[in-house]
């Protein structure tokens, strides 16, 4: 029992000793595809000082836009499938639907929102810096010409504004249009802080060409800063082939795709500027790429479905410095486990999905080890459901400028004990003398109520129930947590307020 107390009481601590700007703590990556889409959410949660595996109720499931953001405590705000945008509460915003619409939506999407939208590094969201209320949600709508080709030409955004709809949020503008006068590329959109830790700037590579759009996100909004010419030409299918990200202190910009291979950038935070080009062949076969830089920026990985690489950036030859870290092991669960996204977490593993929906994720438990020493564990990471098509979330650095880029800390819970945590409805909350649990689903097991210093306030059984009251009358003000075992393992919690 003392053990168990002091893990609660963790969890209930809202003030963390750590400084850490903690907005990339919470990803949503998938859905269960096993059910009707958008049943059953996947959540990757870092809080708590914790890596967990949630399963939220989700109005929308993905195929590979991803994008969301949480305050700098951590906690969610809202995210996007690429065509609506969810509250912290699984619900879509008011307005929310109909991101990216257009004519690809209707013609081959059949204007269903369901599986979201597709593209990869397509998305971004990211906070306004002239008011601490509001965000950019930055996406890229693909176009249909008169012969029904595809193509990218469009960079938008939606605005979110985190005061209304009860602090859930609304959104207020919708698909403006900030860039539409050429062909870019699917994907290779990144984003990086400007160096006075308040402005963004966002880069964008142009299709069969070797231009770059940086626009600059400040308090008047996005414009384009400038369109710069350096380097060598993307190849014609190089659009969605790879992806481009910043080192974490954003001095550099790395560009992959196996047809082109590497291409590595000087970046001046300052002013936007691109410089120091260098073409870096890795000889990495053709196919569907990836890139993400270790935490202290020495390494680079790249996927290539089949196998995984590293790049050593700090090398005297960055050529001869790339090593095989590991080839897939043929694994299907159902479906290939084999490689494509990446992200770097806020526990400084990199993060792996495969590119067909599959029951679990890879990751590199120590990125900045050289080669096989860094530790990638295939399959490391058990889901509770066969996920929808691989994505993972397109986040800045959001602690570029802090001494620890992520915390390496946080402890990692083993796949093999896992258990499923879902999230209550509690209403209504606040309350004052009676409260309504609506359970996911029928449950067994036993409900715990603690009040915010960990003390047990209210114990019970409960047996195959979907909803339940409970009277909180003799209570005193503040601040509860629900929090229920159930016989199957999966644990349920939510927070209510006693008013």
């Amino acid at each position: 029992m003392r053990i168990t107390s002091i893990v609660l009481l963790s969890i209930l601590c809202f003030t963390n000793v750590s400084s850490q700007n903690k907005r990339d703590y919470i990803w949503i990556t998938g859905n269960n595809s096993t059910s009707d889409p958008g049943i059953e959410g996947i959540e990757l949660n870092f809080n708590n000082d914790i890596f967990r595996v949630n399963t939220p109720s989700l109005v929308y499931g993905y195929t590979s836009n991803n994008a969301s953001i949480c305050d700098t405590d951590g906690n969610l705000l809202f995210y996007s499938n690429g065509c609506s945008v969810s509250n912290r509460e699984h619900q879509v915003m008011p307005n929310g639907e109909a991101i990216n619409e257009g004519q690809f939506f209707e013609l081959f999407w059949e204007g269903n929102c369901r599986y979201g939208y597709p593209g990869l590094h397509d998305i971004i969201a990211l906070p306004d810096p002239g008011n601490e209320d509001g965000y950019y949600l930055i996406t890229k709508p693909i176009t249909v010409e008169n012969d029904f080709e595809t193509l990218v030409n469009t960079i938008q955004f939606s605005y979110i504004d985190m005061t209304l709809n009860g602090g859930l949020g609304d959104v207020t503008l919708k698909n403006e249009i900030v860039y539409a006068e050429g062909e870019i590329l699917s994907s290779f959109l990144t984003s990086v802080q400007h160096e006075n830790g308040i402005d963004w700037w966002i880069i964008q590579a142009i299709y069969e060409d070797n231009k770059y759009l940086v626009f600059k996100l400040d308090s008047n909004g996005i414009h384009l800063e400038t369109t710069q010419e350096i380097g060598d030409d993307y190849f014609w299918n190089a659009s969605a082939a790879g992806s481009m990200k910043f080192s974490p202190d954003g001095i550099q910009l790395a560009s992959y795709n196996s047809y082109d291979q590497l291409f590595l950038f000087d970046f001046d935070r300052s002013t936007g500027m691109l410089t120091n080009y260098q073409y870096v062949d890795v000889k990495v076969k053709e196919g569907f790429t990836d890139i993400e830089y270790s935490a202290s920026g020495q390494f680079l990985y790249i996927t290539a479905i089949d196998s995984l690489w590293q790049v050593d950036l700090f090398a005297d030859s960055i050529a001869q410095s790339v090593v095989l870290v590991d080839v897939w092991n043929g694994v299907q669960d159902p479906f290939n486990t084999d490689f494509i996204l990446m992200q770097r977490g806020p526990d400084c593993k990199i993060y792996m999905c495969s590119t067909s929906g599959v029951k679990s994720y890879h990751v590199i438990n120590q990125p900045d080890l050289k080669g096989p020493d860094c530790d990638f564990v295939q399959q490391g990471i058990k889901l509770p459901y066969w996920t929808s098509s691989g994505n993972m979330p397109n986040f800045p650095n959001f602690r570029i400028d802090e001494e620890d880029v992520c915390d390496p800390t946080i402890p990692f819970i083993s796949s093999l004990s896992f258990e499923i945590e879902k999230d209550l409805k509690v209403f209504p909350n606040p309350a004052q003398e009676l409260i309504t649990i609506q359970f996911p689903n029928v449950v067994s097991g036993s409900l715990e109520v603690r009040n915010i210093s960990g003390s047990l306030t209210n114990k019970r059984d409960i047996s195959s129930i979907s909803t339940m009251d409970l009277d909180i009358s003799a209570l005193e003000v503040g601040m509860y947590l629900i929090q229920v075992s159930g016989l199957n393992k999966a644990r349920y919690h939510a927070k209510f307020l006693k008013m």
